[in-house]
């Protein structure tokens, strides 16, 4: 069976299987030994020469997940397609990668804003409060809203939940997050 995640520029193919969370899960759940290597958050350091981000930046200034990836058993399956970072309604959130927003505004019951990074990905935040309009040309670090106020994954706290898509497919956003490099489940 073929990963849904295929090589990004530099990148091996890695398959996210709910079982990452047994390996990685304390120490994200924590916030141990997640502080990025001096230089890694660099804009410089967030995309290849041909444009295709290799790491993305954490969009709070929280780096660590209060709840992690969960892979459905089927594209229609119940998960968790994506991470949820621990924030402060208000925080501002910042572009994971440069790319081009193609959604900042409501969707169902939540702010949400999306960016397009080329390359076939994709990543989402919820719920954020748009500080950017569709067809935004952004750079990676930079401010794109603010942590919102409405529904949260991890209510009663606030949070944001950073969705990422590799060529329509869900994948973990940790395995491109900078400072941890793939996150690989050996069998």
């Amino acid at each position: 069976m073929r990963s849904p995640l295929r090589p990004l520029a530099g990148l091996a193919p890695v398959r996210s299987r709910g079982a990452v969370a047994a390996a990685v899960g304390a120490a994200l759940l924590t916030g141990a030994a997640l502080a990025a290597p001096a230089g890694a958050l660099d804009p410089a350091h967030a995309s290849s020469p041909e444009g295709t981000p290799t790491a993305l930046h954490w969009p709070t200034s929280t780096p660590r997940a209060a709840r992690l990836y969960l892979a459905p058993p089927s594209p229609w399956g119940a998960g968790h397609r994506g991470i949820d970072i621990p924030a402060d309604e208000g925080e501002p959130v910042v572009a994971p990668a440069s790319g081009v927003v193609v959604v900042a505004g409501w969707i169902v019951d939540r702010e949400v804003v999306a960016i397009d990074h080329g390359g076939g990905l994709r990543t989402a935040l919820e719920p954020v409060e748009p500080g950017v309009e569709v067809g935004t040309v952004v750079a990676a670090g930079e401010e794109i809203g603010t942590v919102g106020g409405g529904r949260s994954h991890c209510a009663p706290a606030a949070c944001v939940h950073l969705g990422v898509r590799v060529d329509g497919a869900y994948v973990d956003p940790l395995d491109l997050l900078a400072g941890l490099g793939p996150v690989v489940l050996m069998e």
